[in-house]
């Protein structure tokens, strides 16, 4: 199987005490979430882009991990973030995104941008592959020869069906916990997503349980945002979303004084 892209690594962006954990999809890798990563760097933020288990190595190392581990990995990039900052956000992109509101339930973080979250993919043949996966290891993945797209990140060009199970199983999941997230959440989704059903978004938006929600959709937008030619107003959208919570806390902390 082969790979496409740089050597992977884990992305950290030293800055002042408000940190993002920022989380990249499904088979991609830092990379394509570096741009928005390096635009709330910009502010002065610290952003942390963990690297999830299986990804940015090869698919055989994939297909030994789950959903758990996935999660895990991003929930301790969020504990090693509260060590050095004092509010903490959640940020992803694809499955990251869900991922970023999964957790928005058991970490106390202050609010969560989500980016093209999954709950109904666009792909139906994906639904096959808990019966697929038991004749076939790996399935080919689509490309995206779309010239808007910066296609330098790292990814691979086949997909596990035994992670792509258990993606599904994740999906599942996170759908269920949508109604206990309670903190403040900007969804952001291309209405040309090619991966996502768009209705995905509105999905979610109805579902949550907090008050404090909002859904950006962007015309034309494919799937990868921070990539895409919108990549410079989803980095606005989410500097002004986490602008907007940083202000609240401040005037809070000056009527307390």
């Amino acid at each position: 199987m082969q790979i496409t892209g740089r050597p992977v690594t884990p992305l950290f962006f030293p800055g002042n005490r408000t940190g993002i954990v920022l989380i990249h999809g499904f088979t991609g890798s830092p990379g394509e979430v570096e741009p928005l990563g390096r635009a709330l760097a910009a502010q002065g933020w610290t952003v942390q882009v963990p690297l999830l288990p299986g990804h940015g190595t090869d698919v055989e190392e994939l297909a030994r991990t789950c959903w758990r581990d996935w999660v895990a990995a991003a929930e301790k990039a969020v504990v090693e973030l509260r060590q050095k900052c004092d509010r903490v956000y959640l940020a992803g992109l694809s499955m990251g995104g869900l991922i970023s509101l999964y957790l928005a339930h058991y970490q106390p973080v202050v609010g969560v941008i989500s980016l093209a979250a999954p709950i109904y993919l666009k792909n139906k043949k994906a639904y096959l592959a808990p019966y697929l996966r038991w004749v076939r290891r790996y399935a080919p993945k689509e490309r995206q020869e779309d010239g808007h797209y910066l296609l330098t990140h790292f990814n691979y060009d086949h997909i596990p069906l035994a992670a792509l199970v258990s993606l599904l199983e994740f999906i599942r999941t996170a759908r269920k916990q949508l109604p206990l997230v309670q903190v403040p959440v900007l969804l952001i989704q291309g209405d040309a997503d090619e991966t996502v059903d768009p209705a995905s978004a509105e999905y979610i938006f109805h579902q949550l349980g907090n008050r404090e929600k909002k859904l950006l959709s962007l015309p034309g937008g494919r799937h990868l945002l921070p990539l895409g030619p919108q990549r410079q107003q989803v980095a606005e959208a989410a500097i002004a979303f986490i602008n907007s919570l940083e202000e609240q806390s401040n005037e809070g902390v000056s009527r307390r004084i």
